[in-house]
């Protein structure tokens, strides 16, 4: 293919430097030096752009790496200086928290968990939800560490509690998330009236407000095939944002298909887990 367009654009170049050459032998008007030094330049810029982009691409995926990492750090930081001394122990335990992860005390009064997994200000208003809401955001249900694995049941590395200890608690948790599909669905129905301008905003609320607690548990090569999918499907819908009146539909038909297919794909994989490591049903 890369031989026969190369044939091909050297055929219509010769065609046309044929052509000036019977109107204009001597290159009065200049077209045939213009054209020559075009192709020069292009073939000049083109090794500089083959040395150089590669570079700044390389120095801007590091600049990227580094900042974060010093975000990620920073946060870390943040983070270890909002810990809170058990009142059982002493032991420095996360605000957001149901209980210390040394003597498992309840604290008195678990903070809010924030979009992002950091604690927020208010007091969690239901304690049953805010363990859901916990491992929504990649949190250990007992005492907020930060989950680093992509498995449906994994168990804290700091108090050893599973995520969830049979499928009913599993089953409970994925209730718990299509509860906020109808608000969801609705959001972002408001952002995807704004033509173009709603749809980054609308894509990254519902990612967050549910997707993410899905696809956080979905090991890697099955998360990277069900993002291929997800992605082919949004292109899809995204095209039908020029049609009047269905735009507005967009963003939500965009977020029921990502929470479906990536709904499925973590089933999928905790009934394998499941089933690999002989967890009880539950009640």
């Amino acid at each position: 293919m890369a031989s026969a367009l190369t044939f091909a654009l050297s055929s219509v170049r010769k065609a046309i430097f044929e052509h000036l050459a019977d109107v204009d032998d001597d290159d009065d008007v200049g077209l045939q030096s213009l054209l020559s030094w075009v192709e020069n330049s292009w073939t000049v810029l083109g090794i500089l752009f083959l040395v150089v982009f590669p570079v700044v691409a390389i120095v801007l995926s590091a600049l990227t790496a580094a900042a974060l990492w010093w975000f990620r750090r920073r946060a870390d930081a943040r983070e270890a200086q909002s810990r809170v001394p058990c009142a059982a122990c002493g032991t420095p335990t996360l605000p957001h928290a149901l209980a210390c992860p040394k003597c498992r005390s309840p604290l008195a009064a678990p903070r809010a968990v924030g979009v992002f997994g950091q604690p927020q200000e208010a007091a969690a208003p239901d304690l049953a939800l805010h363990r859901f809401n916990l491992i929504a955001r990649k949190r250990c249900p007992l005492c907020a560490t930060r989950l680093k694995r992509r498995a449906v049941r994994q168990a804290c590395p700091e108090c050893s509690t599973t995520t969830f200890a049979n499928q009913a608690e599993f089953q409970a948790y994925l209730g718990a998330l299509q509860d906020r599909l109808p608000r969801t669905l609705l959001i972002s129905f408001g952002l995807s009236a704004i033509p173009v301008v709603g749809v980054i905003p609308g894509v990254l609320y519902y990612r967050l407000a549910i997707v993410s607690g899905l696809r956080g548990y979905i090991p890697p090569l099955k998360g990277c095939l069900t993002r291929v999918v997800v992605r082919i499907i949004n292109w899809v819908i995204i095209a039908l944002q020029v049609i009047p009146f269905v735009g507005a539909f967009v963003i939500p038909l965009m977020c029921l298909s990502t929470y479906l297919i990536y709904r499925k794909a973590l089933k999928d994989r905790a009934t394998e887990d499941f089933a690999a490591q002989g967890a009880p049903a539950g009640a």
